[in-house]
């Protein structure tokens, strides 16, 4: 009787937790720098605008994006604290990206896009896109009032 294959997650299973755990990381890591190379062009197309995102506010990390394969699609994952996704959106709109996605879930992730690259931003609390508009919209008349 030829022996059965046993599966990849029964295979893991036999192994002592050691190797189970590194056998988990070194997967984990195969997955992830493979990522990466999908997203080589994308990064460096961010990469030109990050310096102009920096300015107006919100400092990206690459170890908060990843790619979402459907779309074609850099998404930004980064756990941010009060306030943080504000910024972001308002560091984006401030550096002319525009809204192309409001994305109205209960948990909304608006997307991004500027020249050929479309940014999508995870987990926003339901106002912090309109709160980013609003807080450039009277940055913009109290300017306009001043001169």
């Amino acid at each position: 009787m030829a022996k059965k294959r046993l599966t990849y997650f029964e295979d893991l299973c036999a192994l002592p937790l050691l190797r189970q755990a590194i056998q988990q990381e070194e997967d984990r890591h195969r997955s992830r720098m493979a990522e990466i190379q999908t997203m080589t062009k994308a990064l460096i197309t961010l990469q030109v605008e990050r310096p102009e995102i920096e300015r107006n506010g919100f400092r990206l990390f690459g170890d908060s994006i990843r790619r979402d394969f459907a779309k074609s699609t850099l998404v930004y994952t980064g756990c941010m604290g009060a306030g943080d996704e504000i910024r972001l959106a308002t560091a984006l709109l401030r550096s002319g990206w525009k809204v192309v996605d409001r994305d109205s879930g209960p948990y909304p992730s608006p997307t991004f896009r500027k020249g050929r690259l479309n940014f999508k931003v995870s987990c926003w609390k339901a106002d912090s896109l309109a709160e980013a508009e609003r807080r450039i919209a009277t940055q913009t008349t109290e300017s306009a009032t001043q001169q």
